[in-house]
């Protein structure tokens, strides 16, 4: 367990960064393979913004990309925090478990419950074993997420490490006997 406070923002700030940045990652490189073009499926999520033709652009765009990107970062910083809720680490405190429950909870609403619109767009680009693909890298992220935060959380100074902390002061007197 973490030495963060219930309810603490940290922990879905670290793991859905993580989990976000390894998933636009993995959305790149599929994006690439199945396109030509690595930007195509990160495109998507704009159609959010922009209507459902912005998820077939394939060149970068910042009107695009840029905020395909945002909308990708901020949904997987709202899934990491179902994913640090308390309720799901009582519940399925194995953290893989519950990356994949989690993951495949947003795979379920992306592409069952919310209008298409509102769906990532991956699936304009990418066939749906990619897309399959792209939320287990997405669970992946989330449980190196949590592993981060983890040893973080877990040395006796947090982000500074014991090798860079500052040398103890001397007196002159001590400094003199050397």
């Amino acid at each position: 367990m973490h030495s963060m406070k219930p309810g603490s923002v940290l922990p879905a700030l670290v793991t859905g960064s993580v989990a976000s940045v390894i998933s636009t990652a993995a959305l790149l490189a599929l994006s690439h393979r199945e396109t030509g073009r690595a930007v195509a499926a990160l495109n998507g999520p704009s159609q959010w913004l922009w209507g459902r033709q912005a998820a077939y652009r394939r060149r970068a765009r910042a009107r695009y990309t840029a905020v395909g990107y945002v909308i990708h970062h901020l949904s997987s910083l709202l899934w990491a925090s179902v994913y640090n809720h308390p309720r799901a680490r009582r519940t399925l405190p194995q953290p893989t478990l519950r990356a994949a429950a989690v993951a495949t909870l947003a795979a379920a609403v992306d592409y069952k419950v919310v209008p298409q619109r509102l769906t990532p767009g991956f699936e304009a680009q990418l066939p749906r074993g990619a897309v399959a693909l792209v939320y287990g890298v997405f669970a992946a992220g989330l449980v190196l997420g949590d592993q981060l935060l983890h040893r973080v959380s877990s040395r006796p100074h947090g982000l500074i490490r014991a090798s860079t902390r500052l040398p103890k002061r001397t007196s002159a007197a001590e400094r003199h006997v050397r």
